[in-house]
């Protein structure tokens, strides 16, 4: 019997298929629909204009990932976001591994989530503080990529701007810690068993993960609210 597939009766992008009626069927591209996803926010905008929490498909990832994209300024995955003290940052290694929170409030996206995302591009981070009088400041780095487990998740983080501060440059090279994982160079010290989970060298002036009724810090200044986002370059 003719393959009629062979005739090629599809359109560009689709892949025909023979039925047991003799007949055939073009269905798309399994490539070509992976294209049609957006890896994260950044691409997302090219369909969407409102913020909210969205499904992304990492390139590097076979599954979706639920994220809050804030779609201003050429739109950003939110990594990070403490509000009001509802959520409790006091948490293992598979916690700050796997995510917690609420999207729509107080959240940590997921170390492992935050190497897949940064190992499918170029990414640069901006973090955005308001303090106690409701003034805003903001630290941005051209250059954000988190290792993987084996790597303890290490960061790595260059090119300040902005005018909040360069304190994250103490976190450039370092492995994630928590109460129960500790990775910092102290011998009998956690930082994260007091500060809560983040990029220990030693113990810094730097803890936007600490225990809200502590206040959040960067620097010498305490601060109310804090954001942490990416957005992809290249």
């Amino acid at each position: 019997m003719y393959d009629i597939c062979l005739g090629n009766p599809c359109k560009p992008g689709e892949i025909c298929e023979n039925k047991k009626d003799g007949g055939v069927v073009c269905v798309k591209d399994k490539e070509e629909i992976h294209e049609d996803l957006p890896e994260d926010c950044t691409k997302l905008r090219k369909c969407k204009n409102e913020t909210g929490v969205y499904t992304v498909y990492p390139s590097t990832s076979d599954n979706g990932l639920d994220v809050f994209c804030s779609i201003t300024n050429g739109s950003w995955t939110v990594i990070q976001r403490r509000t009001d003290g509802s959520e409790n940052f006091r948490r293992t290694w598979v916690h700050y591994e796997n995510g917690f929170g609420d999207l729509q409030n107080e959240f940590w996206l997921g170390n492992k989530y935050l190497h897949v995302l940064t190992s499918s591009g170029s990414y640069k981070l901006s973090v955005e503080l308001v303090d106690t009088n409701g003034s805003m400041y903001y630290a941005e780095y051209s250059t954000f990529t988190i290792g993987d487990a084996a790597s303890n998740y290490t960061s790595t983080i260059n090119g300040y701007s902005g005018n909040a501060g360069n304190y994250m440059s103490s976190t450039n090279g370092r492995y994630f810690s928590t109460y129960d994982h500790d990775n910092d160079v102290y011998d009998k010290v956690n930082c994260a068993s007091k500060y809560n989970g983040w990029w220990y060298h030693w113990c810094s002036n730097l803890f936007l993960n600490e225990d809200f009724s502590d206040g959040l810090r960067w620097g010498g200044t305490y601060f109310r609210t804090s954001q942490m986002m990416i957005q992809r370059t290249t």
